[in-house]
């Protein structure tokens, strides 16, 4: 395989694996508030910028 060709399908797969772990992580974030939404309510934590 020529170097140009290994290099371009470089590119592709990390391109690929960024969108996928954006993708995963939007996920995550939304299972995470959807999940924090109906198990407790939000005064029962305060957030960080609330304490100063």
């Amino acid at each position: 395989m020529s170097p140009q060709l290994i290099a371009l399908l470089w590119e592709a797969f990390k391109a690929a694996l960024s969108a996928f772990a954006a993708v995963l992580v939007q996920a995550m974030m939304a299972h995470f508030n959807m999940f924090m939404s109906t198990s407790m309510s939000a005064s029962d934590f305060s957030s960080p910028d609330e304490t100063y």
